[in-house]
């Protein structure tokens, strides 16, 4: 792979840098220039500050903490490394704060320092503030190799425990720079990451992220994988595994048969599955179901690094979706499975592909001539004939496995997988020498629940005894390992970066300096990539299927058992397999889950308060297909949470009725559209919204639907009579006449201070109760009881199951109210800006090179902007800088969402915690509002 260069890199650079190399030549009279340190006095610096110094109003956001805790930026007219060191005692004013560089030998420079700080004559307001500086004379302001090797260290050091994009880059320049003055790197707590395990547990935690965690693991031996003491050695078969039961599915199972797929026999029971009704909804989803996915994940968690898991298992096993693949398909593949060992796609597992057909020598035969093909297209590949369990396989491979693919015919279906023990099981599977799914009563359970057709474009299971490997101490042990082996990787990567991005390796390199890192086998450096004999590569690393764990040490025999006695905790009956039914059309995509059984814990206690074993009803509530977003949640009036509301007030108002009988089990939020409201707070500051009065205007609704109106008029009474014993003289009430029925109009009386209070608006319909602090919320709600009461409103669709709660949001609804969420933008914008630092970073060190193709070289990963934004160069102030969300100095209240979510797109979402377990459907469409 040869990296691109910087279309920025012009004739007009490069002559400027042949003139600052001439004149440094002719000064020093050598053939290379001498460099020289040197330090300023930050604190004399900014001392003097006023509007002289302002270079920016950061209108945007007020002075915060969050925001004034921003490191200041220190920058210089060469581009040379200069940093800022900090005393151990950090203050504002910057006092014994130095910034120390490197330079040219008798070459002035010139550099400028920015910072956040209230304005000067208005503390309110924060403004960025910069103080420029200029070395001429190097004797006047020297400084020693060891103040820069600190000062460069301890900016490192920051950036690494920050967890940002490059960590693993920034951990190795920490200490690097901190060893030359006898300093260990050591990594700080976060500013902003929510994740607080020690190391050792993030490790073997099951799903712990490989790649982030190993960038930001202090580079020690935690858990010894290697000792000549066999005493300190445990056999992992010895090891307690999870001990929770396995759960009885007889009893749950139709009485009448569910049709199965019949590839189910060629799959190991201890294996997830995706089973594909064609190759043509195979096809499908590839090409439309990440497109049209992408915005259920992005409103769950946005992301900032991304890794095309699909396109590298395709270009792996060398079958890419083309033209070819497709005529080939559709000729002569059925149905299709894919199955593996377990779920880490983006760090590097095992996976196989199985194939129906009616002609398996001669589908064989095209596959291996596609994958011939795209072996061409990779480095150092070989061809294998061999045989695996039995079976005559082809192999391809490559010493970094970009390419690992084995085409086999295992009795009447054809195989492509990208690992040999994986190909084994499925050959024991054909000859019943290993228990298959087919056999699984739970596999027949969720295939009654989920039957095949019905427009299924796909099928996933993953079973009990699937999770009880996952959790068992031979794969959380070895994952353990295998993710502190990659910070190895990670780490000899950024040792050798400049050897891999200049592409100068002719040979593969022997590294043998590496005691004092986790063990990771023998580690090479080849010329595209480092390679683990045992782990493999930061791109691709070795499955946990391949590893063949079989002793461990008795410190990781103890934190497996740690982890296990707090994992078992949550499961005190049963484990609980998992069922997903994937459905896709043109514009649309819905998934539908099933984890059975799920225990409830004190964390859902609530919900047994609130809700019970209450379930929605689809034509009581109040649905408007023009909501912009609205959630509804069934109410179980008999809970010990309204039980203990209703003793309450009974105790309060002389009431002796059930002063809840008139709920007819749910109450519903929903958000109208009112274009007035939303440009008016579209115009105020992110910040600004709970404080401002066009928030008391929100055109949010409350409905509660009524089973009868008699109580529910007690209820009102009651509730009256309460508020004016509590609270008299608060309100004026004013009842309003609106088309043929009234609402009441409840006003604050004026206060003191002259702030404007929110009114409260309300009605009672021949349906429900609906309150409301808009007043055109409550006359839209007016419309649709009459038109309800006149049938003239289509009956809303049944549901698929009965749900205890749903939820529905539009674009526009998710922007309106996450634009206005700080917490949300500023998650949102720390993301964005996570990969600022090491943009800057190998801009500098690279010049000629684009830093994001850089990254994604050494890393394996792609950086992007959360909101698909783009990062672009600020030439003033020498950054990097996303064109939606700025810089930490500077930043912008961009947008929360991405494009992948339109404004008329639709998510609705539908979940249960009946029957013993949860289910849940999200439905995806685009262009789905009715607005």
């Amino acid at each position: 792979m040869r990296l691109p260069t910087r279309s920025c890199f012009s004739f007009s650079l490069i002559l400027r840098l042949a003139i600052l190399a001439l004149a440094a030549s002719v000064i020093t009279g050598t053939s290379s220039a001498q460099t020289v340190y040197y330090q300023i006095d930050a604190g004399a610096l900014v001392q003097n500050f006023d509007l002289s110094h302002v270079v920016a109003d950061s209108t945007q956001w007020p002075p915060s903490y969050s925001q004034l805790k921003q490191p200041a930026r220190v920058v210089t007219s060469d581009g040379a490394e200069v940093y800022i060191l900090e005393p151990s005692k950090k203050n504002d004013d910057f006092t014994d704060y130095k910034i120390v560089g490197i330079k040219q030998a008798g070459v002035p420079v010139s550099g400028s320092l920015y910072r956040l700080q209230p304005h000067p004559t208005d503390a309110k307001t924060t403004v960025l503030a910069k103080y420029d500086f200029r070395i001429d004379d190097d004797e006047k302001s020297p400084a020693t190799e060891a103040d820069f090797s600190r000062a460069k260290g301890m900016y490192f050091q920051y950036l690494w425990s920050e967890e940002f994009a490059g960590a693993a880059m920034f951990r190795h320049l920490a200490t690097q720079s901190l060893a030359k003055v006898n300093q260990a790197a050591v990594k700080k707590s976060s500013s902003w990451s929510r994740n607080f395990s020690r190391d050792v547990d993030r490790t073997i935690a099951l799903m712990s992220g490989g790649r982030a965690v190993s960038e930001n693991l202090q580079l020690d031996r935690q858990l010894p994988a290697t000792t000549d003491d066999a005493a300190q050695w445990v056999d992992v078969s010895t090891i307690q595994g999870i001990t929770v039961r396995e759960m009885d599915w007889k009893e749950l199972l139709a009485e009448q048969a569910p049709q199965l797929d019949p590839l189910a026999r060629w799959i190991p029971h201890d294996q997830y599955v995706a089973f594909v009704p064609s190759f043509d909804a195979l096809v499908k989803l590839a090409e439309q179901g990440q497109s049209l996915a992408t915005p259920l994940v992005q409103a769950i968690e946005p992301q900032s690094r991304s890794v095309d898991t699909f396109g590298f298992y395709q270009q792996q096993l060398g079958l890419p979706i083309n033209v070819l693949t497709k005529q080939v398909g559709q000729l002569l593949i059925g149905e299709v499975a894919i199955t593996g060992s377990d779920p880490y796609f983006r760090t590097g597992t095992d996976i196989a592909v199985i194939m129906q057909t009616m002609q398996p020598e001669l589908l064989s035969q095209s596959l291996q001539t596609q994958i011939a093909a795209s072996a061409s297209r990779h480095r150092d590949v070989t061809r294998q004939e061999r045989t695996i369990a039995g079976i005559a396989c082809v192999h391809w491979s490559n010493p970094t496995r970009t390419l690992s693919s084995i085409v086999a015919v295992v009795g009447d279906v054809v195989v492509v997988a990208n690992s040999s023990p994986l190909v084994s099981r499925i050959v024991e599977c054909e000859n019943k020498k290993l228990k298959t799914l087919a056999e699984l009563d739970e596999y027949r359970f969720f295939r009654s629940r989920y039957p095949r057709g019905n427009d299924e474009s796909a099928f996933l299971m993953i079973t009990d005894a699937t999770i009880r490997k996952w959790c068992g101490p031979a794969w959380r042990i070895a994952a353990s390992r295998r993710t502190r082996a990659r910070s190895t990787i990670a780490e000899v990567t950024a040792r050798h970066a400049d050897s891999l991005v200049h592409q100068t390796i002719d040979a593969p390199v022997v590294v043998d300096d590496i005691d004092q890192l986790p063990f990771a086998g023998e580690i090479r450096v080849l010329p595209d990539a480092v390679v683990s004999s045992d782990y493999g590569t930061l791109r691709f690393q070795t499955p946990i299927a391949e590893l063949n764990l079989t002793r461990v040490s008795r410190q990781e025999k103890k934190t497996y058992e740690d982890w296990r006695t707090r994992y078992e905790r949550q499961w005190r009956r049963a484990f609980d397999p998992i069922g997903l039914q994937v459905k896709m059309r043109e514009d649309a995509i819905s998934f539908d889950l099933s984890v059975i059984p799920l225990i409830m814990g004190s964390e859902y206690r609530w919900w047994e308060g609130i809700v019970g074993k209450a379930t929605l009803k689809p034509d009581v509530n109040d649905p408007h297909p023009e909501a912009l977003a609205s959630v509804q949640l069934a109410l179980d009036t008999k809970g010990w949470l309204f039980a203990m509301a209703r003793q309450f007030l009974t105790n309060n108002t002389n009431v002796r009725f059930d002063i809840f009988e008139w709920i007819d089990d749910s109450i519903e939020v929903y958000l109208d559209e009112d274009v007035e409201w939303m440009e008016m707070m579209a115009a105020k500051r992110p910040d600004d919204w709970r404080n401002s009065d066009e928030f008391h205007e929100m055109p949010m609704g409350i409905y509660v639907p009524s089973k009868n109106n008699v109580s529910l008029t007690a209820f009102m009474v009651a509730l009256r009579g309460f508020l004016d014993r509590v609270s008299p003289n608060t309100f004026e009430s004013e009842s309003v006449e609106y088309n043929g029925l009234k609402y009441v109009t409840l006003t604050p009386h004026n206060t003191r201070t002259g702030r404007v209070e929110p009114s409260v608006y309300y009605v009672t319909t021949g349906d429900g109760l609906t309150f409301s602090f808009n007043k055109k919320v409550i006359q839209r709600a007016i419309d649709r009881s009459l038109a309800r009461r006149d049938a003239k409103v289509d009956k809303p669709p049944a549901f698929a199951f009965p749900p205890q709660t749903q939820l529905k949001v539009t674009g526009y609804g998710a922007r309106a109210i996450l634009s206005n969420r700080q917490t949300h933008l500023r998650f949102t914008r720390e993301n964005a800006w996570s990969n600022i630092a090491i943009l800057n970073h190998l801009r500098g060190r690279y010049p000629d090179r684009d830093p994001m193709s850089v990254y994604e070289y050494l890393f394996g990963e792609t950086l992007v902007d959360p909101t698909s934004g783009t990062y672009v160069w600020n030439p003033e102030r020498q950054t990097y800088q996303s064109d939606h969300h700025g810089y930490p100095l500077e930043p912008i209240a961009g947008p929360v969402l991405g494009p992948n979510f339109g404004p008329d797109d639709v998510i609705q979402m539908q979940m249960s915690l009946l029957g013993d377990g949860v289910r849940a459907k999200a439905d995806f469409q685009r262009n789905g509002a009715k607005r």
